[in-house]
């Protein structure tokens, strides 16, 4: 292992104030020693960085290798990303949300398993945390190799194209020159991690739960996306991006994202009807149109087609379930 400091975790901070201190200690206990930390604060409103130098003073041994970045103004997440990559100058870097959390042995685990296999990417597995409970997040490619996983994340079903959970070769964002899109603030991760293992040569995993997944902050992005119209755009935006990488690349990939895109709109499409946004509603169905030849592929393909171009048929059919589902719950 080299001396200097091989592995940098890199924090967004941004309207956290309850959860930071518990992060930035996962953080700072980690047993593997050679990291170094780096924050950007977004223009947080609340104590957030109060908080995270108050739990860096408990660790003076961190100290010297911590950076704090300030911004002038709030810049959204995909910013943030960016300069927190752009700060980076160690071999591998690995994403941390600033409301999750670590265990102890995580960055060992995943250098360890670097070392045994040469690989560009390090996956771990991730714990999943909500009101009801915890549960294993979805498929993450950790018992996949590098084309599996590239393809399951193309298809956006096999596989999860979040970042928090993986090491990654910083080179392959610098020498690539990938970015995350500024303004695609929710699902920046799908129009990178695509392309991180496009560039990659191997790929490998650990089973170990290494993180943490907090899906309670209320302030997050993924927390209000589906009543928010301006963030559902900014998920179809993500995807438009990766479709437009593919579009030049092997067919294989090309007609995974084809699909993939094709389900996301009319998901979407889905929502707008059930916040009662005909301004999305037309903007997806406008797309589904473009490429009408994808509801072939689907069961019932033409009936589907014909009962999703209609707003009217689509606002129904939601309100007679919100009323069945009422109904069900008095006699229950």
């Amino acid at each position: 292992m080299k001396e200097r400091s091989t592995v940098s975790i890199l924090i967004p901070i941004y309207k956290v104030e309850r959860w930071i201190e518990k992060s930035a200690r996962s953080a700072f206990e980690q047993t593997f020693e050679n990291i170094d930390f780096i924050f950007v604060d977004d223009c947080s409103p609340d104590n957030s960085i109060e908080i995270l130098k108050q739990v860096i003073n408990d660790y003076p041994h961190r100290t010297p290798k911590v950076r704090i970045i300030h911004h002038e103004r709030n810049r959204g997440i995909a910013v943030v990303r960016n300069a927190l990559v752009e700060a980076c100058n160690t071999e591998f870097l690995f994403f941390l949300d600033s409301d999750d959390w670590m265990e102890p042995n995580a960055i060992e685990l995943l250098v360890n398993k670097q070392l045994e296999t040469g690989a560009d990417i390090v996956t771990g597995r991730i714990i999943e945390h909500t009101s009801q409970g915890e549960v294993p997040y979805k498929t993450l490619g950790y018992d996949k190799d590098r084309e599996s996983t590239l393809l399951g994340l193309l298809t956006d079903q096999a596989v999860s194209p979040v970042l928090h959970c993986r090491l990654i070769k910083t080179a392959l964002f610098k020498n690539n020159h990938i970015t995350f899109e500024e303004s695609v603030n929710l699902s920046e991760d799908f129009c990178v991690t695509p392309r991180l293992f496009y560039f990659s040569k191997i790929a490998a995993g650990i089973p170990n739960f290494i993180v943490h997944y907090n899906r309670q902050n209320t302030n997050s992005y993924t927390y209000n996306y589906e009543t928010d119209w301006n963030l559902q755009s900014q998920v179809l935006k993500s995807y438009e991006i990766t479709k437009a990488f593919f579009a030049d690349k092997d067919m294989k990939y090309k007609e995974a994202i084809e699909m993939s895109i094709f389900d996301k709109y009319r998901y979407m499409l889905f929502l707008s009807t059930q916040n009662s946004n005909k301004e999305g509603f037309n903007y997806c169905k406008r797309y589904l149109k473009d490429n009408k030849h994808c509801y072939k592929k689907l069961r019932g393909g033409k009936m589907v087609r014909f009962f999703e171009s209609s707003y009217f048929l689509m606002r129904a059919t939601y309100r007679l379930r919100l009323i069945r589902a009422h109904l069900l719950s008095k006699f229950k």
